[in-house]
């Protein structure tokens, strides 16, 4: 008997040790129904690991891993707005006008004889336009989402004033207008862009030039204009490059060309001080041997022609005469492209034309087709020894120096 109850006692103890070892044995806290927190040793941090607490009811409560979106501040209060306006010598702008817009109304203030002004704009929004003397207009549109503080800083700066004009012309669509123009420039003041609606007759061409900013360097790498760019109407690349500093110029837009060609030039003259008036028609041009033997049938399309025909064993020159007045003083130069999209350009030496004068543009040695390759001419400009003959001797001296005369 005694040995039936004390075989159950010790059944009851095994039986109650398991369940207290499993159950509520180091600091388990199951026996009062609520499971004890389980703390991840790292700071919390979003993206991260976070503590989760559970009860018995199987319930979770996480931080969210997403931060707090923050209201701008822009959006409940007015901000300080300090503006700064530069001028194109780095010093303060006095006396700059400034025109600001907020979520309010528009209003003017002046900067101080250091170039700043304080205003308190409404919203999260502030467009202004900046004007002053001697400089172009600037505009800048500031948001102030990002804003921290009470007040954010604006800093405009201001360039010289566009002082060289650039005309566009179509001489095949001289009076209907409308080429979209597209193009890049360089001038001592780095590279710029830019696209115009332009037209190609006079009365539209005078309203809508390009205007850009270029300041004339004598004798110096940095005091040239380049302008390069293509045209609705054409698939050609247009050239412009010149070093003498008038108050504009004139570009012809190249025709749209479907046939095969080796070289594409073009010409763009005008009568010094009158760009916007046009350009001036070329008349005979031509590409001679230097044997004589071999004139070069030529398209001809408006003030520029394309030629395909070359012999390799041969030299050339390129040129042209105008229907210009005696005693004209002409400016402007030739571009050429070659059938790789490679380019070229010359400039005409500023000088009087004299009718049915020649200018010697480039000379072609041994049927080149690099247009890089070609060597200018450089003969001071017009030609006024053979007034009525082109004479492409000049071009087997350049191509052959030392060499006996043709």
């Amino acid at each position: 008997m005694i040995t039936r109850w004390l075989l159950l006692f010790l059944l009851i103890t095994l039986a109650t040790g398991f369940r207290y070892k499993g159950g509520y044995r180091k600091g388990s806290y199951k026996k009062y129904g609520v499971g004890r927190p389980s703390y991840n040793k790292k700071v919390p941090s979003y993206g991260k690991k976070v503590p989760t607490y559970g009860n018995s009811y199987g319930n979770k409560y996480v931080y969210s891993k997403k931060p707090v979106r923050l209201i701008p501040r822009c959006t409940t209060s007015k901000t300080w707005v300090d503006i700064v306006v530069v001028g194109p010598d780095g010093a303060g702008c006095a006396n700059a006008l400034v025109y600001y817009v907020d979520d309010s109304i528009m209003r003017k203030v002046h900067t101080d004889y250091n170039g700043k002004s304080k205003v308190l704009i409404s919203g999260c929004k502030i467009s202004l336009i900046v004007t002053a003397k001697d400089v172009q207009p600037a505009y800048k549109t500031h948001t102030l989402y990002n804003c921290k503080g009470d007040t954010e800083q604006i800093v405009i700066q201001q360039y010289t004033k566009c002082n060289y004009k650039v005309y566009f012309y179509n001489i095949n669509d001289y009076y209907n207008g409308g080429d979209l123009v597209n193009c890049v420039w360089t001038s001592h003041d780095g590279s710029s862009s830019g696209e115009k609606q332009t037209g190609t007759g006079v009365a539209v061409a005078y309203k809508s030039p390009l205007c850009v900013n270029w300041e004339y360097v004598a004798d110096s790498d940095t005091g040239s204009l380049k302008v390069i760019g293509t045209a609705q109407s054409s698939t050609e690349i247009f050239l412009l490059h010149v070093t003498r500093q008038d108050t504009a110029v004139a570009v012809n837009i190249p025709p749209l060309v479907k046939d095969k060609y080796c070289y594409l030039v073009c010409f763009n003259l005008w009568q010094k001080g009158y760009a916007y008036s046009g350009l001036y028609y070329i008349s005979n041009p031509q590409v001679l041997s230097t044997d004589g033997a071999d004139d070069v049938y030529l398209h001809e399309d408006g003030n520029c022609f394309w030629f395909d025909d070359l012999d390799k064993d041969k030299d050339y020159v390129i040129a042209t005469q105008f229907e210009g007045k005696d005693g004209t003083y002409l400016e402007g130069n030739a571009q050429v492209v070659d059938s790789h999209g490679r380019c070229n350009t010359e400039e005409i030496p500023y000088a009087s034309y004299t009718a049915y004068h020649w200018w010697r543009v480039w000379c072609i040695c041994k049927g080149n087709k690099d247009a890089k390759k070609l060597k200018a001419v450089n003969d001071g400009g017009f030609d006024a020894g053979n007034s009525y003959y082109l004479d492409p001797t000049v071009c087997h001296e350049i191509c052959n120096p030392g060499a006996p005369p043709s």
